[in-house]
């Protein structure tokens, strides 16, 4: 599948939602490496286990942490930390992924996540992808560890734009 064909491919799904369906697509790309590096055929946001019942995968992914010490619990481990120039640590570590058995299924938890309190402030921005990235790496609990995501994501937000059919 080629980088349009997997974005149109999550922006139709997507369009069902309630939520910038640019945004969702951005995500997806930016999480898998546009579909090549995604957890089992549908986890298309990195979303790790939680309280998840279902099936998962144990993967190696990278992390970044303000302390040198951030602990995971077993089956996760930590399999190195390096110190970055901003301060910050660089793990890598084995993680525990939810794997879907649909598309629906991913978008419908992906969903949820977004709804949960820690991201009540964000949720008022949801049609407007560029304030919704912005909100979701702000406050106490950010979506994603690395600090340079929100540039990345709108950057990719301007890709999918000339890749979709709207």
């Amino acid at each position: 599948m080629t980088n349009k064909e997997f974005a149109q491919w999550v922006y139709d799904a997507a369009k069902s939602l309630d939520i910038d369906p640019i945004f969702v697509t951005a995500q997806a790309a930016l999480e898998t490496g546009w579909g090549k590096s995604r957890i089992g055929k549908y986890n298309l946001f990195g979303i790790t286990k939680g309280t998840w019942k279902g099936r998962t995968q144990l993967v190696k992914t990278r992390e970044v942490h303000s302390t040198a010490n951030y602990a995971y619990f077993a089956p996760e481990k930590v399999i190195s930390v390096e110190a970055l120039p901003s301060g910050r640590y660089r793990y890598i570590v084995m993680r525990l992924f939810r794997d879907y058995d649909t598309l629906e299924q991913c978008l419908e938890d992906y969903i949820a996540i977004f709804k949960k309190p820690h991201f009540a402030h964000a949720w008022g921005f949801r049609h407007d992808g560029a304030k919704f990235a912005d909100a979701i790496q702000s406050g106490r609990m950010k979506y994603a560890t690395d600090p340079k995501y929100n540039s990345i994501l709108k950057s990719v937000m301007n890709t999918i734009k000339g890749y979709v059919n709207e």
